[in-house]
């Protein structure tokens, strides 16, 4: 057989694949598989009121003084992120941090550091590095498995996952096979989360059929709180609203899973979600979010009472998945092929609220720093990392004074400056895939002097890496109260031109000429090299030595933040 025939064999068999004739055996063998579910045994769970009339939270989510808030922007905020925490494991300053919370991209090396042991860390985000040794050749080395994923042709699983499974399975699927496999954590059913060898104890104690069940657990002496973000968009079959206006942000943690606030929340009244059905379906009312319930049993149906924090009992849906790790993952970053899970309110007092089936997706399209679960935490201190394929324009005089509507002119374009970081100053900013409206968090007025700071480190040739006190602005939507002030340690992806000239006379003249690195540091999300996900590894690991350049550089600066 030639090649030819070879490729119209396998075209013919995906064009069957995707048809209902041979899809019939696989939907019996899961109407089975519901039938069982819907007569297993319920899952005794603790469900936790967290909301603008509780907000307290529980265990030791309710103890986070200190946190690293890793931002998304694909397998460039991975690279860009192994080399901080690389530096920060090094000079021996993880251990100070309470919390881990990852969004989008920064959940694909957070996730595998707090759970995966396949690895020495050496081995999973590569030694320490000298600049000065960083020619092309040295940079093409495997010397980090996470340099596995970046530098992985992913596009043609793409779409051989499209074509072989149903929309809502395709980034589950992807993530565990590109992600989550290389480190024995891609399991994605039957699979559970818990917060800790205890907490596992402890579920399987009220729960005596789990007890030949499997479950991820952080490995030891890693934050004891970790939050994967991920946003709630609409039921399933109804219309996303026009740039995720109304979608509810989400939060997965190995021990608890859900929303600490009610989204559609104003003058102490819970307002329901609308969603509109059009020609053939109803339209949904629906309240969301309001607090928690243990991850292992995210997915049931709601339970009797379901306004108050204490133990319940809730039965699974026939269409009930667990929320595993990689699942997690997955949400954390899916912005197309979204994920699907059956999820309900925690109500106010006294009310009831029926549950339905919702799609999940990427959280850094609403907000792509994970700082705001660290700010409902309450955190005092937060090492923030941001890694934007924008690069803050210094032809711009961010030190000039200019007009409220100049600002807006400059900030809302996302052309000019990171709004990643302008949107938490109130500058909105939205497109097909982001949605920055709701962000403020921090008083618009500081916006001009933080920016003036950056242009001033990127001019002098330094690392972009700052540290600031806010005062914290309110945020309904997110559920951040105001009346407490937050210090946070910026390091952001930046152009250093002290660090490039570290590197060898080779090297740095790879950086002039080679194509490769034309877009450095800012590279492209998706696409940078007409794939998916890849980032090829020379890139990956350049992005790496950086940052851990930029926190070396800082030594002194992290010392007495983290102190």
């Amino acid at each position: 057989m030639g090649p030819f025939a070879h490729v119209a064999a396998l075209a013919s068999y995906l064009l069957l694949a995707n048809t209902d004739a041979f899809r019939v055996k696989h939907r019996k063998a899961s109407r089975t598989q519901q039938l069982n579910e819907a007569k297993a045994e319920p899952f005794n769970a603790k469900l936790y009121a967290v909301n603008q009339q509780k907000p307290g939270f529980p265990g030791a989510h309710a103890n986070v003084k200190v946190g690293l808030a890793i931002g998304g922007g694909g397998t460039r905020a991975m690279s860009w992120s192994s080399g901080v925490l690389r530096a920060l494991e090094h000079l021996g300053l993880m251990g100070k941090f309470d919390a881990l919370s990852t969004v989008s991209g920064g959940t694909w090396i957070g996730a595998p550091y707090m759970f995966q042991t396949r690895y020495s860390l050496n081995e999973f985000w590569g030694p320490m590095t000298n600049p000065s040794n960083l020619t092309l050749t040295e940079l093409y080395k495997k010397s980090a498995r996470l340099g596995d994923i970046s530098d992985s042709d992913t596009t043609a699983k793409l779409v051989l996952m499209k074509l072989l499974y149903p929309d809502n399975e395709v980034w589950e699927r992807l993530m565990s096979e590109v992600f989550m496999d290389r480190f024995n954590l891609g399991a994605r059913e039957n699979m559970y989360m818990a917060g800790s060898a205890e907490h596992r104890s402890d579920i399987i104690r009220r729960n005596p059929q789990l007890s030949k069940s499997q479950f991820h657990v952080p490995v030891p002496n890693r934050p004891k709180v970790f939050i994967m973000g991920g946003i709630v968009t609409a039921p399933t079959g109804y219309d996303v609203p026009t740039g995720f206006t109304d979608s509810m942000p989400f939060q997965m943690s190995p021990d608890i899973c859900g929303t600490s606030v009610w989204p559609n929340y104003t003058a102490g009244e819970v307002k329901p979600m609308h969603f509109p059905g059009g020609w053939f379906k109803k339209d949904i009312d629906t309240i969301m979010g309001g607090g928690f319930i243990e991850t292992f049993a995210h997915g049931s149906r709601e339970p009797p009472v379901q306004s108050r924090s204490g133990d319940v009992s809730v039965q699974m849906t026939g269409s009930y998945k667990t929320m595993s790790l990689t699942s997690a993952v997955a949400i954390s970053s899916a912005p197309i092929f979204r994920p699907r899970r059956y999820t309900w309110p925690v109500t106010p007092e006294g009310k009831t609220q029926g549950g339905t089936e919702f799609e999940y997706s990427d959280g850094g399209i609403c907000e792509n720093t994970g700082l705001f679960a660290l700010l409902q935490r309450k955190a005092s201190h937060v090492v923030q990392i941001i890694s934007s394929s924008v690069k803050n324009d210094v032809s711009i005089d961010w030190c000039k004074t200019r007009s409220a509507e100049e600002w807006r002119a400059i900030h809302e374009t996302c052309d000019s400056s990171t709004c990643q970081l302008s949107s938490m100053f109130g500058y909105k900013y939205k497109s097909y895939l982001s949605n920055y409206y709701r962000n403020k968090v921090f008083p618009t007025e500081r916006a001009q002097p933080f920016f003036c700071k950056i242009q001033t480190l990127i001019k002098a040739g330094k690392p972009v890496v700052f540290a600031e006190t806010f005062p914290v602005i309110g945020n309904e939507w997110y559920g951040i109260e105001s009346g407490f002030e937050v210090k946070v340690l910026f390091v952001v992806l930046e152009v250093s031109t002290g660090f490039e000239n570290t590197l060898p006379a080779s090297m740095q003249e790879e950086m002039k000429s080679n194509s490769l690195f034309s877009s450095h540091p800012h590279y492209h999300l998706f696409m940078e090299h007409g794939d998916v996900i890849e980032l090829k590894r020379p890139i990956a690991n350049l992005l790496a030595a950086q940052a851990e350049y930029s926190v070396l550089q800082n030594e002194g600066l992290f010392r007495d933040f983290l102190r």
